[in-house]
């Protein structure tokens, strides 16, 4: 397990309560400093307004675009099917495999983790499903990840057949800690 600690930018605001042309001069001067790692998901911005689904990622990809950039570190997270701050999401392998493919097209050399997001399932045989797709992107290169993972146990329990490097995201402050949460995940 090796433990990552680098800056990593965050766009769930993007597009919501930052304007895309504020999104672009954060990012420039992010990257001017020197960092690479961006976080993003299919659902944010998370702010109700189905318009703005997937808003923050076209952002993202304006200003890798504009600017030409093959060095970013791309955090990628899927499965939400909506911005409605629901649960709904659709973590099959099929669809996990579309994902892959369209932000790998969208985003080439910069996209650097495949990361599912928001499980609230609790059966192994689904879970295993999402972990042959997550296999699948590890093969392609891309680290595989972890964030809002209802049951991590049984994630950890079906990852001992594909032994699986998780980047794991998780709150961890002063006021909250989710850390204990993926106890099953510590080496």
């Amino acid at each position: 397990m090796s433990i990552e600690k680098e800056l990593i930018l965050g766009t769930a605001m993007w597009g919501w309560s930052i304007p895309p042309e504020r999104c672009h001069q954060l990012l420039e001067r992010f990257y001017d400093a020197g960092h690479r790692w961006v976080d993003t998901a299919t659902n944010y911005p998370i702010d109700k307004n189905p318009e703005h689904f997937r808003l923050a990622e076209s952002i993202l990809l304006e200003w890798v675009r504009a600017h030409g950039v093959h060095d970013l570190k791309i955090i990628v997270k899927v499965g939400n099917i909506n911005n409605l701050f629901t649960p709904e999401n659709n973590l099959s392998k099929s669809f996990l495999l579309l994902n892959l493919d369209h932000y790998a097209n969208l985003f080439g050399e910069n996209l650097r983790t495949f990361m599912i997001h928001w499980d609230n399932r609790n059966e192994e045989g689904p879970i295993s499903e999402t972990l042959e797709a997550l296999a699948i992107a590890s093969e392609k290169g891309l680290r595989p990840g972890l964030s809002g993972i209802r049951h991590p146990e049984i994630y950890a329990r079906v990852n001992e057949r594909f032994h699986l490097d998780f980047q794991i995201q998780l709150k961890h402050n002063p006021l909250q800690s989710d850390y204990p949460h993926y106890a099953p995940f510590h080496g």
